[in-house]
């Protein structure tokens, strides 16, 4: 049997993650994806993002307007119009979003 607990109360841009089993206790640190600048007028630069492999830009309607597999953790929006956007990046077992403003 696993007990997951995940806090609520972020400090910063890690969480703390623990699972226990009956014998023993495992706690992993879990870094959270950031987008800068934000906002942005042509480059969107990704931290912590070194595993997800693509990515997919929606628009303030739900509608994907951008997407392409994740190279060097940059992405060009400069061909966005003005708005605000959500990013959604991926790999085979984790979806993260990240918000962002084009102007």
């Amino acid at each position: 049997m696993k007990i997951l607990l995940i806090l609520g109360l972020v400090l910063g841009t890690i969480f703390p993650v623990f699972s226990q089993d009956l014998a023993s206790t495992t706690i992993e640190m879990t870094k959270k994806v950031e987008a800068f600048p934000n906002p942005t007028s042509e480059l969107l630069f990704l931290k912590n993002a070194e595993d997800f492999k693509t990515f997919q830009v929606f628009d303030a309607n739900g509608k994907v307007v951008l997407q392409g597999q994740l190279n060097a953790n940059i992405i060009s929006v400069a061909e966005l119009p003005i708005g605000f956007y959500l990013l959604q990046l991926r790999n085979e077992n984790t979806v993260e979003s990240v918000r962002f403003q084009k102007y």
